[in-house]
């Protein structure tokens, strides 16, 4: 069983964000598999890398969409982003300076948050997104 299931109530009805939005729990799956597995922390490392790209690129993508769509609540939704990405990227550094190793409590941490990101204001800009035509 996938550590964070794909499943309907994680999709937001735009194929863009979907396809970003699964990609981002397949990498997760993918390295808690290999933390289960016991895989080396330089590699695990170099997946919660990997997984943070995927991340930062679905996220990138989002901010398009938002501009592109004049989306008014964009500036609430940036700083959930921002205030994630101020997490993760403290996180990596523990990681790479070898301070913690990546811990399952991370993995958690990854799989609640983006869990209820897609959830909640996923599906609201969503739903903003698909009364301006955009499926």
């Amino acid at each position: 069983m996938a550590f964070l299931e794909w499943s309907s109530d994680l999709r937001v009805g735009i194929e863009q964000i979907d396809q970003e939005h699964e990609s981002c729990v397949a990498l997760l799956n993918v390295l808690h598999a290999a933390m289960m597995a016991g895989a080396d922390n330089a590699r695990l490392v170099e997946m919660f890398d990997g997984l943070m790209e995927a991340i930062e690129h679905g996220f990138a993508a989002e901010q398009s969409l938002f501009e592109a769509h004049c989306y008014l609540s964009a500036a609430d939704h940036l700083a959930l982003h921002e205030a994630f990405m101020k997490r993760t990227i403290e996180l990596q550094w523990e990681f790479e300076i070898g301070k913690v190793p990546v811990s399952s409590e991370a993995l958690e941490f990854l799989n609640a948050w983006l869990s209820n990101h897609f959830r909640g204001p996923d599906k609201a800009c969503a739903e903003f997104f698909r009364k301006h035509g955009l499926h």
